[in-house]
């Protein structure tokens, strides 16, 4: 069996448990909702329901230190990977650049959210949304674009 069958089955069992332990978190522990209301000049009122739990630092953590791994794990195969010869596979210094990239972005977005859009929603899912999506493009602009230059360079 190829390695990268491999790969794919542990990536497939961490998406598992992940998807199995955030379940099992919310079916197990009971949340405390609080409603809260928020007054703008135009007299619209944005309504919603904040749950808080007491190990919600714990449970933050873990989920930070569990999506984290993978990009560890990314940056090992980069790294091991480094030294192969045909162009076209040779992807490690992209790799540790999207690495990078995201890193960045989680260092730059976490605290935003957790500090200065807390308690505006639309601010906050704009805030993660677009940190989202411009990790993502330059992710895979980094990823991608150099493999399109090489294949249309030998043709």
């Amino acid at each position: 069996m190829p390695i990268y069958n491999y790969i794919l089955l542990l990536l497939k069992r961490l998406n598992f448990l992940g998807t199995a332990i955030n379940h099992l978190y919310h079916i197990l522990l009971s949340f405390d909702c609080k409603k809260h209301f928020k007054e703008n000049d135009t007299d619209i009122r944005y309504s919603g329901f904040k749950c808080e739990c007491k190990n919600k630092v714990l449970w933050m953590g873990f989920l930070y230190v569990s999506k984290g791994l993978p990009l560890v794990f990314g940056l090992f195969l980069a790294w091991e990977t480094r030294n192969v010869k045909f162009k076209m596979l040779n992807d490690s210094k992209n790799i540790g650049m999207s690495v990078y990239n995201i890193v960045i972005w989680v260092c730059v977005t976490i605290p935003l959210e957790l500090t200065v859009v807390r308690d505006e929603p639309n601010a906050r899912f704009g805030v993660v949304a677009s940190a989202i999506n411009i990790c993502t493009t330059c992710t895979m602009v980094l990823v991608f674009v150099p493999k399109v230059i090489c294949f249309i360079c030998f043709d």
